[in-house]
């Protein structure tokens, strides 16, 4: 909990700071298409570690009951990888907040709203629960769909930093907002499953 409440006053004690120094002569030269790149890149890269990398693993988020998740996990390497990608999931959630730190340091304060920043402050603390106790098995299916959602996400905004040229071509915004709704209801029902 400490670690949360730190994350959330520093960033907005950050924020204040620079606000009130309105110098322009300090900027951080990472550009929105760059940092949204990062993490469609990185994304892209954790999905297909997940997904790719051991066939049994295609389709084992899917799974409702424990006990073929148990089997197929009997192997050490399993066990071992499964809570590797659950690790880089973890650090995903850094990059995800280093997000908001670059536009608070660029003073692009538009684009930080307190929900922006309380989501970003929170998810390293919430999925750090799930990686210390609960890494792999039935809890990676919320990882795994959310860095798919994450990829789009982000190859979004790097796409609309791109200028009215490229802006012109997403016209799909309407439905990443409904991808988002649909991994809410996904990861909902899924977790629900362990109460059945």
């Amino acid at each position: 909990m400490q670690i949360k409440e730190h994350n959330l006053v520093l960033g907005f004690a950050r924020a204040k700071y620079l606000k009130a120094q309105a110098n322009d002569d300090e900027k951080i030269n990472i550009s929105d298409e760059e940092m949204d790149l990062m993490n469609s890149v990185y994304g892209g890269w954790r999905y297909l570690m997940d997904e790719l990398s051991d066939p049994r693993t295609n389709d084992w988020p899917f799974m409702s009951s424990p006990f073929p998740t148990i089997a197929i996990s009997l192997t050490y390497a399993y066990i071992v990888k499964m809570a590797r990608g659950c690790w880089w999931y973890y650090f995903s959630k850094f990059t995800e907040f280093f997000d908001t730190f670059f536009f608070v340091m660029r003073k692009r304060y538009d684009q930080v709203s307190t929900l922006h920043v309380i989501h970003h402050g929170i998810m390293p603390v919430s999925v750090w629960w799930g990686v210390k106790f609960t890494p792999g098995g039935h809890s990676s299916f919320f990882g795994l769909l959310n860095t798919f959602v994450h990829i789009i996400m982000y190859a979004y905004y790097m796409l609309a930093a791109m200028g009215p040229k490229v802006q012109k071509y997403l016209w799909w915004k309407k439905y990443l907002t409904v991808l988002q709704m649909i991994q809410f209801v996904l990861v909902m029902l899924h977790a629900f499953q362990l109460l059945i």
